[in-house]
């Protein structure tokens, strides 16, 4: 869902539950490669770099959970075509 905007450059999940899972700033950072800041830290091309090794090895491995295991409320409102932050403050 989220890699469908592409004007979603930064994204703060500071306090979201997915922060605790294990790697999510890999998976983010790997599905959502238009990012240039995920919780208020630049996204450098080494990060994107190590994401993709790391999603890769785990999913290999079958010991990591993947974007579509984690469900995503919808929007109440679309964001403008401006909109280039999204806070998630609550996962299903």
């Amino acid at each position: 869902v989220l890699a469908a905007l592409p004007g979603l450059v930064e994204l703060e999940l500071d306090g979201n539950p997915c922060e605790s899972v294990k790697g999510y700033r890999h998976v983010v950072v790997d599905k959502l490669t238009q990012l240039k800041r995920l919780d208020c830290t630049s996204v450098l091309e080494s990060d994107k770099h190590n994401a993709k090794h790391f999603v890769a090895y785990e999913e290999r491995a079958g010991t990591f959970w993947t974007h579509s295991d984690i469900e995503v409320p919808e929007a109440t409102q679309r964001p403008s075509s401006a909109a280039t932050r999204l806070s998630l403050n609550k996962m299903l």
